[in-house]
């Protein structure tokens, strides 16, 4: 249903359900494109969380910033200086002089700061069986192809396609413009893509929150997926503690849907599809922007952090983030019957 000025009221994607409770509101804070509000609401009947009323596919793309981070390529001095920086956070003794470091380089080194979480798709490629045959992979909504977001450039599009068959998804042209001046395939979107052609590997990395129907994506995993392959799927986790803190932690309206293990569960069964491995995890950098942007209180003083107790507040936070309120979710999807 049309609501005016580019928004849609839709039912459940998951169920079909029309009936639904309110959760919270909000408006653009991290991106400041509009000012307009945007209603949470969760299924009556099957429990999905997501954005209605929502920006529907024609005006959906005027609510992306011009520096939305993942659709631009980075210039050889910013991965210089990048993994320069990655280095000195990882490293300890820097990690033990931060407290007298200025509050801006504290902020510059959290925002790198991140578990050591083993990259699924190096895993995969890692085991045996990829060695038997030329492997495929399928990465949707791979912005420019130079990082792989949180796992950083070792599977991205610009390093795996030396040595794998590699394919993109992505909405963004100026990002698919850059994908072919490196010489990588891609396409607008799954729509352009065969049922025949299948793939050992597809990748949703913090792009399925972003899609109308999540329900269309499961279907082209179930159809695309080669029979020993794995679809990676990493969200917002909506149990996080961040968003326990204060349900409107969201990227709206930019994030048309708000997953948790639960209904990830509930698309993969309805699409005859498995869960295999899960995994939550956080990192500091957004407990201080969301203080920053007052989505949780100043008294916690996440903004003014060390790198230090920024790593010893990640290291704590592992233990929630075992049991299931991570911030960020992982899921490896594989067809049923597979291991």
């Amino acid at each position: 249903m049309q609501t005016g000025k580019g928004k849609e009221r839709v039912s459940c994607d998951l169920c079909g359900h029309a009936e639904y409770n309110f959760i919270t509101k909000q408006t653009d804070l991290i991106h400041k494109t509009t000012d307009e509000i945007f209603e949470v609401v969760k299924c009556r009947k099957c429990g999905l969380i997501f954005t209605n009323p929502r920006p529907n596919k024609e005006s959906i793309g005027r609510y992306y910033s011009d520096k939305y981070t993942f659709h631009k390529d980075k210039s050889l001095t910013k991965k210089v200086i990048n993994h320069a920086l990655n280095r000195l956070v990882n490293n300890s003794f820097i990690r033990s002089i931060s407290p007298l470091f200025p509050g801006k380089i504290n902020r510059i080194l959290i925002q790198l700061l991140k578990p050591n979480i083993p990259d699924p798709v190096l895993v995969y490629l890692n085991q045996d069986i990829t060695s038997q045959k030329e492997i495929s992979f399928l990465d949707i909504g791979c912005g420019s192809g130079s990082n792989a977001n949180f796992w950083g450039t070792a599977s991205s599009l610009l390093s795996l396609c030396k040595t794998i068959k590699v394919i993109g998804i992505e909405i963004s042209d100026d990002a698919r413009n850059v994908l072919s001046s490196n010489n990588i395939k891609s396409y607008k979107t799954i729509d352009e893509i065969s049922s025949l052609n299948k793939f050992d590997i597809i990748r949703l990395n913090w792009s399925l929150e972003h899609v109308h129907s999540p329900s269309k994506y499961f279907e082209f995993i179930n159809s695309n997926l080669s029979k020993d392959g794995i679809a990676i799927i990493c969200v917002p986790n909506n149990d996080g503690l961040i968003y326990k803190i204060n349900k409107s932690c969201l990227e709206l309206p930019i994030h048309l849907f708000h997953y948790d293990i639960r209904s990830l569960t509930k698309f993969a069964e309805k699409y005859q599809l498995t869960i295999s491995e899960y995994k939550t995890f956080s990192y500091p950098a957004m407990y201080a922007f969301a203080e920053d942007i007052s989505l949780i209180p100043q008294k916690y003083n996440f903004s003014k952090m060390s790198l230090n107790k920024a790593f010893e507040f990640m290291q704590t936070h592992m233990i929630l983030d075992d049991i299931g309120f991570g911030n960020d979710l992982m899921v490896i999807l594989r067809k049923k019957g597979k291991n």
